[in-house]
Order: C-alpha cells, then structure tokens, then sequence
C-alpha cells in the first residue's frame, strides 16, 4: 500500500494557520494509501479543511478506476435504485431550471466533475436540443464514457484551465465536487468569471453542521471521505468564500443526505473483522439501506434538524 507525501495548508477562506485538530483517520473506503490523516477546524472562520494533506500529483492513486463516480452503470444499468434516483434528480433538475434559466432554448449550462455523465444526461432530458451542455472531468476513462451521450461536451483536464469564454454561461453545476478541491477559491473566481450577470454557481456540498457529522465526529463519518475531501464547509463559511470571490447573492437549501448514513455504517463495519462478511452488502446504492437512511433523514427534515449535505445557490 502507498505512502504520501503530504502538505500542510492553510485554510481557504481565511488564509489562517489556527486549525485545532477536530477528526482522524484513514483512506477507509478504497484503502489506497496508508496515511493516516486529520480534519482541523479553522479558530478563526470555521472552516474543515484536510491538513496535512495529499499532493495534486497523487490523485491518480486517490481516484482508481473503481471510484463510485466513474461508474457506467450510474446511468446505463436501469435497476430499481437508479429509476428512484433519476426521477428524484430529475425533479430537483426541473426546479433548478425553471427558477434560473429565463431562456431554456439559448441556455448554456456547464458541468464541473461530470464523472460518468449522469448529471449531463439528465441536463439533455430537461432542455431544448438548441441548449448547449458542457461538462469537464480530470478521468480519462469517464470523458470516454460520458462523451457517449448525444449532445453534450465534455472536456479533459482542470475546469480552472479551460479557455472559457468571460460571460458565457448561464449555469453552472459542482456536484459533489467542492470538497475535492484543493483551491476552491480558484475554481469559484473562475466560475464567476464564466458566468453571465445574473447566472448561477449551483454547488452541492457536504454540510459539516449535520447531525450526522456530530454523532460520528470522531473518525467514521462518511462524510470526511478520508483523504479525497479536502475542505468541508458550512453555509456560513461557504457564504464567506463566495462573498469573497464576488458573488452578489447566495441561498442555501437542505438537502437529504441518506448515503452518508450507509457509507459511515460501512467505516465502521470495515474496522471490525467479525463483521467484514456483510461488507459487500454495506453500499449506498443497497435499497434496503437507502430505504432506512432515507426514513431518518425525513425524520430530521420534519424536526428541522440540518442534514449533512447541502445545495448552495451563489449569483453572479
């Protein structure tokens, strides 16, 4: 098993070096190295960020070619779990457009980490054919898998490096992408510079004020995703960031965060050897478990307590 070599950081928002160490632990769910790493919690603005932490050169080895987002199956395998979840992405897709894109039929709308494609494709199925869709992802092997859908774009390499028209866009998505990224400010300064007056940074993002994120502070919670999430906000300091970067507006929506539950249930279990032989079965896209994570997480929407992930507007 690999050893990093690691960097110490400060944080991103403030440019601090106050972070108390606040959690710990290893590459649990694909065990490509064997560091063991540390959150620390900003004393001045709050932020989560990953510190001492991997090297930019070292993400061919955090992102195997079995990562979860590089999986064909997330939108070519039509099994109960993907049906569910295409009809609940695509109804939060329809809102999303229809609160923001005034002009659907000249709408350019761009992807940062399209993965697999999944989101791209759902972007095809709720616009014109005369709307253009970008995406860009740093795997090779996915670029080639979702360049597959009819319609789209979709770019090898860094969003940060892409010769992108100032002005151009009127939409643009990072699912589940901000946490991944070592300078978040760089990619939010050069969305903003992407975007149209008045268009729309649309980012979904892990919520460190969750209950979830409490009960399993320590280690095991799933949204740490020990060493690949390098910054994880709160809608406090994620406003910050993007007040900072010159965003003019910013809203903040909860979101359902039911694979946490499930993925923070298989740390655990990966650790306890008597209970490895459920293992394969501990996975987010098992429908028994999603059925149950779902269930808390409607609890806790219902008694308005926040849930671990989050959906964050910023206008330009």
């Amino acid at each position: 098993m690999n050893t990093l070599e690691l960097e110490e950081v400060l944080c991103c928002v403030c440019g601090q070096n106050q972070g108390r160490i606040v959690a710990e632990g290893t590459d649990y769910e694909y065990n490509t190295c064997s560091n063991r790493f540390t959150f620390r919690q900003c004393g001045n603005c709050g932020l989560w960020y990953l510190s001492p932490r991997p090297q930019k050169r070292d993400f061919p080895v955090l992102y195997p070619s079995n990562y979860y987002s590089y999986d064909p199956d997330d939108w070519k395998k039509r099994n109960l779990t993907n049906v569910v979840w295409d009809a609940l992405e695509n109804r939060k897709i329809r809102k999303i457009l229809g609160r923001y894109i005034k002009n659907p039929q000249e709408a350019h709308v761009f992807e940062i980490g399209s993965g697999s494609g999944r989101l791209l494709r759902l972007l095809k199925g709720n616009l014109p054919p005369s709307a253009s869709i970008w995406g860009v992802e740093i795997s090779e092997s996915a670029v080639l898998l979702s360049s597959q859908i009819a319609g789209v774009t979709v770019y090898h390499g860094d969003f940060e490096e892409l010769p992108i028209e100032p002005g151009s866009l009127d939409m643009i998505f990072a699912q589940q992408l901000l946490e991944h990224i070592p300078d978040p400010r760089r990619m939010l300064l050069k969305a903003y510079q992407s975007l149209k007056p008045g268009g729309v940074f649309i980012m979904e993002t892990p919520n460190v004020n969750g209950l979830d994120r409490k009960i399993f502070s320590r280690s095991y919670w799933g949204g740490y995703h020990f060493p690949r999430h390098m910054n994880l906000f709160s809608p406090a300091t994620l406003s910050k960031l993007c007040v900072q970067c010159g965003y003019s507006e910013t809203h903040y929506e909860r979101l359902f965060s039911a694979s946490f539950w499930i993925t923070t249930a298989r740390n655990i279990i990966s650790r306890r050897p008597l209970f490895k032989g459920i293992l394969p079965w501990v996975y987010f896209k098992n429908p028994l478990l999603l059925c149950v994570s779902t269930t808390i997480e409607a609890f806790l929407w219902l008694a308005r307590i926040p849930s671990s992930n989050m959906q964050f507007v910023a206008r330009k």
